[in-house]
């Protein structure tokens, strides 16, 4: 699995093309796509958080992937 993390009020990339996007079509590669509603640029901001967005995120996949609880307040 390959987790996919963007922010569709990402100022560079528009977020639209995510949503559009069919991701249960990519046979070769599960793609898990975490479409963050605001942080920035390619999700990685994440404003009045202790610890990176980026960090959140990953934790959070590895426990869904995984099936086990994160232990993370974020």
């Amino acid at each position: 699995r390959v987790l996919f993390r963007s922010a569709l009020d990402d100022p560079w990339v528009p977020g639209g093309i995510y949503r559009a996007y069919d991701w249960a079509s990519v046979q070769t590669l599960p793609l898990t796509p975490l479409l963050l509603q605001r942080g920035g640029h390619v999700g990685f901001h994440g404003r009045g958080l202790e610890r990176p967005l980026s960090d959140l995120a990953v934790v959070e996949f590895f426990a869904k992937v995984t099936n086990t609880p994160t232990g993370v307040d974020s």
